[in-house]
């Protein structure tokens, strides 16, 4: 099985492919993987801790999710329909990763305040760090 999983992480065979059409290969997905979680653990997330993902179906949701996967955290995808502030009081997060309108949810939803990170996939007029895939 290891030799397997070690000839996909060099393989240059499409891994992805997103809505626009945009490709990553393993060995793309690998590399973006690490730099993705190698930022996360550089701006202060652990193991143990929950970072709510906020992005479309897309290249950016699956390395996030690999990524905070590879770190040992805890990836929180909550459904827009959903009670949000509720569910996210129950477990509360210590990380958000959106797209740009996701983060507008920060102004209205309390329990997205004061977090140790914010991660945005596109330009926001608040604080946070960009992901860049």
């Amino acid at each position: 099985m290891a030799n397997v999983v070690n000839h996909l992480r060099n393989d240059d065979h499409i891994a992805l492919v997103g809505p626009d059409g945009q490709q990553l290969t393993y060995a793309g997905l690998q590399t973006e993987v690490g730099r993705v979680a190698g930022g996360l653990v550089a701006h202060g997330i652990e193991p143990g801790d929950r970072v709510v993902l906020l992005l479309p179906m897309g290249i950016d949701l699956y390395v996030a999710l690999l990524a905070v996967f590879h770190v040992g955290a805890t990836a929180t995808l909550i459904d827009p329909a959903a009670d949000i502030q509720g569910n996210l009081e129950r477990h509360p997060p210590d990380a958000l990763i959106g797209i740009a309108k996701a983060h507008l949810l920060r102004l209205k939803v309390p329990a997205l305040r004061g977090l140790k990170l914010y991660v945005s996939s596109g330009f926001i007029p608040l604080p946070h760090k960009r992901l860049q895939t």
